[in-house]
């Protein structure tokens, strides 16, 4: 027998069929969800990724994805931009009444709903719902501090690479993975104050077609050329590589930060 609304307005008896453990920023994720589409956006975000761990024990926490048939605004040529509210341990990325994560610290657990409609999205719901949610819950229940910054390493060593959108952290971190240092991150670094070790989410690489040019590696340059396109909410288009389908080198687990370039 389906649940109602009236029995069930919080949709807190959905069923969530599926559910898969990925190791995420040092954290291990419980994840559950309904859909196998949203599952096949999480594989694509964070499958294949190597394990850092800052403790023995990786803290656990919990995400439930939610595909809704809910009512939601009418989405034009892309969604509308995720707005941010928290307060007492809340924490909440909102585009519309039916896309949505909300983070609860307290209980080391998200939950993110997506509409039937959003879908015709893929990268804004992996980009800025799912991705969003994990990157956001795994570093608060760490203590990690958050960086606009790239990361290189060598022997479990790190040199971040800081410096304003544009200013060309992308384009010199995939310059340095050429020349056989260990990916960290390509834009968001994540730091433990105490020890400085870093870690970050090796997923993806974005480059402008004219930064192609500053590549000596010609299969990389290829490689890129053959990866989709995708479009910033600031209108910039950049190739997206995939860099563990193009095994790339990635950092197996946190860097000691030892240098700082800036950019």
């Amino acid at each position: 027998m389906s649940v109602g609304v009236a029995q069930d307005p919080f949709g807190e008896r959905l069923t969530a069929r599926w559910h898969r453990t990925l190791h995420v920023l040092g954290a291990e994720f419980a994840v559950s969800s309904n859909s196998r589409e949203l599952l096949r956006l999480l594989d694509a975000a964070f499958a294949r990724l190597p394990r850092h761990r800052f403790t023995a024990r990786a803290p656990r926490v919990s995400v439930r994805l939610l595909l809704t048939d809910g009512p939601s605004a009418r989405i034009s040529r892309q969604p509308a931009a995720l707005q941010l509210r928290g307060a007492d341990g809340l924490l909440i990325g909102a585009m519309d009444a039916a896309n949505y994560a909300a983070i609860s610290l307290p209980t080391r657990s998200a939950l993110v709903c997506v509409s039937r409609a959003m879908l015709a999205f893929p990268y804004h719901v992996r980009y800025e719902l799912i991705e969003f949610a994990f990157m956001t819950l795994a570093p608060r229940v760490q203590g990690l501090v958050p960086l606009h910054a790239a990361c290189v390493g060598v022997d479990g060593r790190g040199i971040l690479l800081n410096g304003a959108t544009g200013a060309g952290k992308s384009t010199l971190s995939v310059a340095c993975v050429a020349d056989g240092f260990d990916l960290l991150a390509e834009d968001g670094v994540f730091v433990e104050p105490a020890s400085l070790r870093a870690t970050g989410c090796a997923n993806f690489l974005h480059l402008h077609d004219d930064s192609l040019r500053f590549l000596s590696d010609a299969r990389l340059r290829a490689a890129f050329r053959a990866s989709p396109v995708i479009s910033r909410r600031s209108g910039a288009q950049k190739f997206e590589l995939d860099a563990r389908r193009a095994r790339l080198p990635l950092a197996l687990q946190p860097v000691q930060l030892a240098a700082l370039v800036m950019l």
